[in-house]
């Protein structure tokens, strides 16, 4: 297939397990060169259906150019998940624009959640007009770019939670592979039985088996 004529693409970015108690924080960012489309793509987190996620997400990673960027509980024990998110979403950006450099004919527009996200260090990606950077409230939901960014990083982290289990069986313990590391009762639960990993992330633990202790003196 031939790469669309019009000279300004979109390179949508959207990352999956910024809340969760375990497991990595994965960004992936998408441009979709060849206008493809699905009707199905949405907001990962509007698709039940696992199995659909990541059939949706092999599509996605077939018919556009994408990069992914992933950052695990070790580095955001040591540096936090302020940092961290500051850190993956321009390294999986900044990767992803050497690889559209080849095209120098084509404008991008990066477009993020305007919701979530400030500037940060994304500001020396800007070049207009080569490079302009946007920020869309709801963009998971609104632009396409964006919410085929969210599936791909959502089958991506769902994968890697069910290998990391297979690998370490005792995290079943933890119910990781249906919980995908968010604090779920049965995984705070285990938390308090069995104690944490080198997965999880101490802050996020902490925090939540405080404010369990406060509920409970209440």
């Amino acid at each position: 297939m031939d790469v669309a004529t019009d000279r300004t693409f979109k390179i949508g970015v959207d990352e999956v397990g910024r809340g969760c108690l375990f497991g990595p924080l994965v960004v992936v960012a998408v441009v979709n060169t060849l206008r493809w489309s699905h009707p199905d793509v949405r907001d990962s987190k509007k698709i039940s259906s696992e199995q659909k996620r990541h059939k949706l997400a092999a599509l996605i990673k077939q018919h556009t150019t994408w990069h992914v960027g992933v950052t695990h509980a070790d580095a955001i024990n040591e540096l936090g998940m302020k940092r961290c998110i500051s850190d993956t979403f321009a390294k999986t950006i900044g990767e992803l624009l050497k690889r559209l450099g080849r095209i120098s004919d084509y404008c991008y527009q990066i477009i993020l959640d305007g919701d979530r996200m400030g500037v940060g260090r994304l500001d020396h990606f800007v070049d207009p007009p080569m490079v302009t950077l946007k920020f869309v409230p709801k963009a998971d939901v609104s632009v396409f770019e964006v919410s085929a960014a969210s599936l791909v990083a959502k089958s991506l982290r769902d994968t890697w939670c069910h290998d990391i289990v297979k690998e370490r069986p005792t995290l079943q313990l933890y119910g990781i592979d249906t919980n995908k590391g968010y604090a779920s009762e049965a995984h705070t639960l285990a938390i308090l039985r069995h104690g944490r990993t080198i997965h999880h992330r101490n802050e996020f633990v902490d925090s939540l088996l405080a404010n369990r202790k406060a509920k409970a003196k209440r």
